[in-house]
């Protein structure tokens, strides 16, 4: 799972937003309920690593952008209530990448509070920044890295600062 959550900080994304309802048979316009999926896209020659993980966790479904050449895993709100987020939990684990943690406490959020509409989300998100003496004593650093170099996954969106620290010492 270390693996996989670095990944995602380098080649995924967790994307939450209004998912538009539409009834037919009514006037008014229903409300939009909340779309929430984790997404990670890769090269076409790494579809066999996407096929895997489907096949470890259970879960995901995987569709080809032949035009771009890349092959995406797509793992919806219901897996990543039911699998995804559990295991995260269950192995203490969390996201690197600033992006990536501000999409997951987002999740979380509409999560915990039972939010069904995108209406009702009022989230305000908080910076948080790791200590270099913190992120050195993550058990699963080594396991994250490898995860986020499979993903050939950017430096640069992390803190140049706390990098040059870990990989200094």
């Amino acid at each position: 799972m270390s693996k996989f959550i670095g990944l995602v900080d380098g080649d995924g994304y967790i994307e939450i937003g209004p998912q538009k309802q539409y009834n037919k048979s009514s006037i008014s316009i229903p409300k939009s309920t909340v779309r929430a999926r984790l997404v990670i896209r890769l090269h076409t020659r790494d579809t066999a690593l996407l096929i895997y993980l489907t096949k470890v966790l259970g879960v995901g479904s995987i569709s080809s952008l032949k035009s771009v050449n890349q092959t995406r895993l797509i793992f919806s709100k219901k897996d990543l209530t039911n699998v995804i987020i559990p295991l995260i939990k269950q192995y203490n684990l969390g996201f690197l990448t600033t992006n990536r943690l501000t999409q997951y406490r987002l999740l979380n959020y509409i999560i915990d509070n039972n939010i069904v509409h995108w209406e009702n989300v009022s989230y305000t998100p908080s910076i948080l920044e790791y200590s270099v003496p913190y992120l050195l004593n993550l058990d699963y650093l080594a396991s994250w890295l490898v995860g986020f170099t499979i993903a050939e996954g950017s430096f640069g969106e992390l803190r140049q600062k706390w990098w040059i620290s870990i990989l200094s010492n």
